[in-house]
């Protein structure tokens, strides 16, 4: 970690770094959405429908759409790991302002 001063270096605020911030921040935004998707589609499946049909509010046939949250889920999942990845790389905006890294 660093434990150095911090020296803000304003020349570099042009309209590239906005533009990488603005990525930055899309990536995290995304990142966040696809968490809540996945964590709704495994809701869905493993909690919500097994107990509307459990409880009587849905019939039989909605526990075919389990397989449905599952691929939804699936796929949510391999976009946590994209966006999360893409997010990651794209912090080095951080270290273009900062001159070090703070991760």
């Amino acid at each position: 970690m660093y434990s150095g001063e911090l020296s803000l270096r304003p020349e570099l605020l042009n309209n590239d770094f906005w533009t990488d911030l603005n990525q930055a921040l899309l990536y995290l935004a995304l990142l966040h959405l696809s968490v809540v998707a996945f964590a709704g589609s495994i809701l869905l499946a493993r909690a919500i429908v097994p107990s509307l049909v459990y409880t009587g509010h849905a019939s039989e046939s909605a526990l075919r759409l389990r397989p449905v949250f599952y691929v939804l889920a699936a796929a949510a999942g391999v976009a946590v790991i994209v966006m999360a990845v893409l997010w990651i790389s794209s912090l080095s905006v951080t270290t273009d302002i900062y001159g070090h890294k703070f991760y």
